[in-house]
């Protein structure tokens, strides 16, 4: 059983093959997103516009971000306004409020 993951990675990754037409390309389109939708447990217009706007999201954010919200989410998928505050979570405690990236302490105690 394949998961979502690789699911959406077929549907994005397609493209038509030399010996195919554009009929059989559309249907196989067409059964790759589908797959990755039930997969998804996507079964009505909302569900699907949501899915597609995480989906985006996630594609935008920095590796350090997506790798937060991926550990967040597990299998499951967030719905995009869970992602995008799990992601200012994440940049608001990796790069300080306003004065940038947060900088170790540099007074060591040496002995």
């Amino acid at each position: 059983m394949l998961t979502a993951l690789v699911h959406k990675a077929r549907f994005d990754k397609a493209s038509k093959r030399n010996d195919e037409t554009h009929v059989l390309f559309t249907a196989r389109l067409h059964k790759e997103l589908r797959y990755y939708l039930t997969s998804r447990i996507v079964d009505d217009f909302d569900k699907s516009c949501s899915l597609r706007i995480s989906d985006k999201l996630k594609s935008c954010l920095s590796t350090g971000a997506l790798n937060y919200v991926l550990s967040s989410e597990g299998n499951g998928c967030f719905e995009p306004d869970e992602i995008a505050k799990l992601a200012g979570m994440y940049v608001n405690c990796h790069m300080g409020s306003t004065n940038g990236p947060v900088k170790p302490d540099r007074t060591d105690v040496r002995g």
